[in-house]
């Protein structure tokens, strides 16, 4: 393990050698817990070395770690689909549910843990194609509930908080996505896939597995305006293309929707429904069908919400 500043300089490398394969860590009163394959490592940080070494028997591969204001740990097993705690310097199953298939990130929020699913059906290749989805579990009765807003969101990894909601990782599809009580938006497409990302509430860092850095990005809340009414949107929007780094789409002022994504193309028509554009489009082979989208807009983006606002919400950049 590495220390680096938040301005991103190296500040101690190597700080603490004799580790296998440490993914997540967990800070509590001046010791990093550490989930490392079938060990947790104890890291005393002022002295900087490892105090304790927590062996499981059963674990097949650590993953993440989070820790109660009272000290009660919490570690994920990805691929042996369980959680473990710490219970008199062992480690032991704390859950094993039937809803929660590989759990990956975890999160202490209040009276909850945050659990963040992979998927179902993971293989030995580290794949599934059934994406997972975000759970609270009550720490007191371990009862398991489905977060709607992250029903079925990807194959997910990191877990933060931030304000009323969660910042949540997806590094096979390199997206980061933002989840509240109501609505759910992609909020990047990053270059390299993001793992146990933190943040420190000003700022979200993300460490990419698969492209040999760490990132910083300023956490901004943007104000969005609602577009209500088609002249509104014939003057704001129209013929304006929209897209992310895999694509782009426009839909013109006279109904027509036309775009590419991935080598896919995009085609449809569109109108609008009361406060809604109202959609009608394929992309390839996909048929989308029709939906009524909620649209909002900043200065440089769009976000849409499928489903009249019910549904996923997707934010797009203006491509000049």
């Amino acid at each position: 393990m590495s220390k680096l500043s938040k301005d991103g300089k190296v500040v101690e490398e190597k700080w603490i050698e004799g580790l296998s394969g440490p993914c997540g860590s967990d800070l509590y009163q001046g010791k990093l817990y550490v989930a490392d394959q079938k060990f947790v490592r104890i890291i005393d940080v002022e002295k900087g070395k490892i105090i304790k070494s927590i062996k499981s028997e059963t674990a097949v591969s650590l993953n993440d770690v989070s820790i109660t204001s009272e000290g009660k740990v919490f570690i994920s097993d990805v691929p042996g689909g369980k959680i473990y705690t710490i219970n008199n310097n062992k480690l032991e199953i704390w859950l094993e549910s039937a809803e929660i298939h590989h759990p990956n990130g975890v999160l202490v929020q209040g009276e909850d843990l945050i659990v963040v699913d992979f998927g179902k059906e993971m293989n030995a290749k580290s794949t599934t194609d059934i994406p997972g989805s975000v759970y609270k579990v009550n720490i007191s009765n371990k009862s398991v509930k489905l977060v709607s807003t992250g029903k079925k969101l990807g194959k997910l990894d990191g877990v933060v908080s931030q304000d009323r909601g969660l910042f949540i990782s997806a590094p096979f599809t390199k997206e980061i996505y933002f989840v509240d009580n109501n609505n759910r938006y992609l909020i990047k497409n990053s270059p390299f896939g993001a793992a146990d990302i933190n943040s420190d509430g000003k700022n979200l860092y993300l460490p990419y597995i698969f492209g040999n850095k760490v990132a910083s990005y300023k956490i901004v809340k943007e104000k969005w305006h609602r577009i209500t009414s088609k002249e509104e949107y014939l003057k704001k929007c129209a013929d304006v293309y929209y897209g992310e780094k895999g694509g782009k789409s426009v839909a013109t002022k006279n109904g027509i929707i036309k775009g590419n994504f991935d080598g896919k193309e995009l085609k449809g028509t569109w109108d609008w429904n009361g406060t809604f554009f109202s959609r009608i489009s394929t992309i390839g082979d996909i048929d989308l069908g029709h939906d009524d989208l909620v649209i909002e807009v900043t200065p440089t983006k769009m976000r849409l919400t499928l489903q009249k606002g019910a549904g996923i919400s997707v934010v797009y950049s203006k491509k000049y």
